[in-house]
């Protein structure tokens, strides 16, 4: 029989960067334990290309998330609105999209309910968030597959997510503004950044952090330069990854962007974009095969670029 379970649930802790942990490093995945660091990558959780990215992974936005983060406006809820769907689509690639259903009836608690990938704003009252400091959490469910489809075509064995639900605290995220005094777009930037690494975790990714409050977790490169794009090979994606200890702690799915000790907000918590590591990590769950014809055509590029070069 297949095994089911919820994965531990993954969270950002005070803005994600309140808590002292040593620096992140590269990206990370949910490991399962797998001591050996390639088994890991084989065996770790992804959506598979047989179902649910199949045809983009259906996300319901709860009715009234707007509102519940505050949203006073028509205007301020357009902000956030638009914030949900800049997070979410960060993550996109050619073999990874996502259909976005705001307000959505349909939205259900529980992982294994509702759309494939609910989101809530909920108060610090709520069951997810007691005896935390947490902005947000990520519970996804997984299940093994034997015949697990990779988005390149290959089948591998191994951990498929189903279903994943993210919670965003209403409350911390309120008192975290208020203290510092945020301007409307430091919070916008900030929610797009705070969702934007929840979903990070429903899709796979993990905290690259070496000392995480989640335990211990692999941190991958394909160079020890933590800055440097990752090059990825869609059609063996994990060859060329290794342990790396080297950092960017300003990574969406670091949970300590302003480094330690916290002194204050730093930039990294309004980024609004991936960066190489998160893509990384990204592509190497999700490659993308070119297709024959723009493969050539990347080609004809290169060697025409060559040439224009030489004639210098």
């Amino acid at each position: 029989m297949a095994r089911r379970s919820s994965v531990p649930l993954y969270a950002s802790l005070l803005a994600s960067c309140l808590v002292l942990a040593s620096p992140a490093a590269a990206f990370s995945v949910f490991s399962g334990g797998v001591a050996d660091p390639q088994q890991a990558l084989v065996d770790a959780a992804r959506w598979a290309a047989s179902s649910g990215i199949s045809d983009g992974i259906q996300v319901g936005v709860e009715a009234g998330f707007a509102t519940d983060l505050g949203a006073a406006n028509a205007s301020e809820v357009a902000l956030i609105n638009q914030a949900v769907i800049d997070a979410i689509t960060g993550w996109e690639n050619a073999a990874l999209s996502f259909d976005i259903a705001l307000d959505a009836a349909g939205v259900v608690e529980g992982p294994s309910a509702g759309f494939e990938i609910d989101l809530f704003a909920v108060p610090g009252t709520h069951p997810m968030f007691l005896g935390t400091s947490f902005f947000g959490v990520a519970n996804p469910v997984v299940a093994f597959d034997p015949a697990r489809a990779l988005t390149n075509g290959q089948v591998l064995a191994g951990d498929v997510i189903t279903g994943a639900d993210v919670y965003i605290n209403t409350t911390t995220t309120a008192q975290l503004a208020a203290f510092f005094g945020f301007t409307l777009q430091q919070q916008i930037d900030g929610l797009v950044r705070l969702i934007m690494h929840e979903v990070g975790h429903a899709i796979g990714l993990g905290h690259p952090n070496s000392n995480n409050p989640f335990g211990t977790e692999n941190n991958y490169d394909t160079d020890l330069d933590p800055l440097n794009a990752m090059a990825i090979d869609p059609n063996d994606p994990f060859a060329a990854l290794i342990l790396s200890p080297n950092a960017d702690n300003e990574a969406v799915m670091s949970n300590r962007p302003c480094g330690e000790p916290f002194l204050g907000p730093c930039a990294a918590l309004f980024f609004t974009s991936p960066t190489n590591d998160d893509l990384g990590g990204r592509d190497a769950l999700y490659p993308v095969v070119p297709e024959p014809g723009a493969a050539l055509l990347l080609g004809v590029s290169v060697a025409a670029l060559r040439r224009i070069r030489s004639r210098r």
